[in-house]
């Protein structure tokens, strides 16, 4: 057995064609070997590593799957523990105690939920709200189609567009909420968990505004002579026609805006009111902080993995990554501490309980969570 035959090993379970004793394999290999491992090994020690997991594979003992659709990689200090795949993980049952007597009630993950504020100030329940038209404005009707969306179209025998404009509705998700948009224009906007746009009910004139709390994915519909403007925390950004993430929590370090088609202009607006910014191409982001803004290489897929239905990890740390847990279960954390030296890679999908996310957070040994209604402790 050589490298070669790891590697098809890995292109099968990609594939999802990986036998049962495969599996088993590839499960008990990765949990015995760090990344650095992995790179640095020779094919010798490859072969006699598999050969003893061949050995070692326990098919007489009573062995409980535990499938959790998660990796994570917990990085302190020296140490890299590898936790779990995305596949399945095997155990014994008396290596692992139980802890449901610490998750008092489950709670479920969050979807599509979204309070709809009219331009009169009238509230709708979107998740509440049967499918159809919702409201008319100025002649702009406002529809929820059959797949929970929202979009807008203009009633052709209503004439004049400068009122309209001037009339803003705003669409905001609780925590635990998301929801997806098509605005006035053709722009399609999907919203994060505890996020906001306020938009116009038609666009008019020689841009196209919207404020923006929280975080938002966009896909711009291209109008040449009517830029699109998003303002959120401490920065504007300007665009034709593009599609790009923007991430303005105000307890996050940074305002994150990352580019996956066109190009955007972005302009802190303190540093810069005369409105010169930082253009950027697809592939790249920004990281504003205070007055500073800089570019970096983006990782696409865990910008908008929200967007897509997971969570993504790359080196986050702790803090980050229960600050989007608490965002998306609408729970609180009631002692949150100082863990900047521990950081967690891996993947999960926001459509599992919220126990199963904090017990796969468990299993890196830094800490135990309590969960009691919407109040989640960490227990040292």
């Amino acid at each position: 057995m050589n490298t070669q035959k790891a590697r098809e090993l890995l292109d099968k379970y990609k594939q999802g064609t990986l036998s049962e004793e495969e599996k088993s394999i590839l499960d008990s290999w990765y949990m015995k070997l760090s990344q650095n491992e992995l790179s640095d090994m020779g094919e010798e020690e490859i072969k006699n590593r598999l050969d003893s997991l061949w050995r070692g594979l326990p098919v007489n003992r009573k062995i409980k799957r535990w499938t959790i659709g998660l990796r994570i990689i917990s990085i302190s200090s020296a140490a890299i523990v590898l936790i779990a795949l995305g596949i399945s993980l095997y155990y014994s049952p008396e290596a692992r105690k139980p802890q449901e007597h610490r998750i008092v009630h489950d709670i479920a993950p969050g979807g599509n939920k979204a309070i709809l504020v009219l331009s009169d100030g009238h509230e709708i329940s979107l998740n509440d709200a049967q499918d159809g038209d919702l409201a008319q404005q100025s002649g702009v009707i406002v529809t929820k189609v059959a797949d929970g969306k929202l979009s807008y179209a203009g009633n052709k025998t209503t004439t004049g567009t400068e009122g309209r404009a001037n009339l803003y509705n705003t669409i905001y998700t609780p925590p635990g909420g998301q929801f997806e948009v098509t605005l006035p224009d053709g722009t399609v906007v999907w919203l994060n968990a505890a996020s906001s746009i306020k938009y116009p009910v038609q666009f008019s004139g020689k841009e196209r505004r919207v404020e923006l709390n929280g975080e938002g994915y966009f896909e711009v519909s291209r109008k040449k002579n009517a830029p699109f403007i998003v303002e959120s925390s401490r920065q504007r950004i300007e665009v034709l026609g593009t599609h790009f993430n923007v991430n303005s929590y105000p307890n996050e370090p940074f305002v994150k805006t990352t580019l996956l088609e066109g190009a955007v202009k972005v302009v802190p607006v303190v540093s810069n009111p005369s409105g010169a910014g930082t253009i950027i191409k697809p592939g790249e982001q920004t990281l504003l902080t205070g007055n500073r803004l800089v570019v970096e290489k983006a990782d696409i897929e865990k910008e908008t993995a929200w967007k897509n239905g997971d969570f993504i990890f790359d080196n986050e740390d702790f803090n980050t990554i229960l600050r989007q847990i608490c965002r998306w279960y609408d729970v609180e954390l009631t002692n949150p501490g100082n863990y900047r030296d521990l950081h967690l890679s891996g993947r999960v999908s926001r459509s599992r309980k919220i126990s199963a996310v904090l017990e796969a957070l468990e299993v890196t040994a830094k800490v135990k969570f309590k969960l009691e209604g919407r109040r989640i402790t960490i227990i040292d």
